[in-house]
């Protein structure tokens, strides 16, 4: 059986997000796989999140808080175990009604086929105040 090179393990996931097939987009993921989004304590799906429970929980958070008008990827860069991903998203935050419109870069570090580790970069500033009544 071929494995999926880490890029197109990456690629996949982004795709399976698209098509909101949330059990195969998870099914990336290692189980002791770590996110970390910055903007802890002032975005509410930020932090660190370790495990796939809190990985699952910091998705349904997302979900809850932001409609995503776009997310798009538009350059994979892939060196041995890590993918580096750049792209732009714009969201309303259903809360307050605002939007906003952020670049981002996304590093996944993957060990054989499966995500162990995503770091994200983005305008926090950007996001913070779509969070503000």
């Amino acid at each position: 059986m071929k494995h999926l090179s880490n890029e197109a393990v990456v690629k996949s996931l982004y795709r399976d997000f698209a098509e909101n097939d949330m059990k195969a987009a998870l099914a990336a993921f290692d189980p002791h796989a770590v996110f970390v989004r910055p903007g802890e304590g002032d975005i509410p799906f930020s932090g660190t999140f370790a495990g796939m429970e809190k990985v699952v929980e910091m998705f349904a958070v997302t979900n809850d808080c932001i409609d995503v008008k776009k997310f798009v990827p538009s350059k994979f860069c892939s060196v041995d175990d890590l993918v580096i991903v750049l792209g732009h998203d714009e969201a309303a935050v259903r809360k307050t009604g605002k939007a906003y419109k952020t670049d981002w870069v996304q590093l996944f570090t993957l060990k054989n086929g499966k995500i162990t580790r995503v770091q994200v970069y983005m305008d926090t500033l950007a996001i913070f105040k779509a969070f503000q009544p």
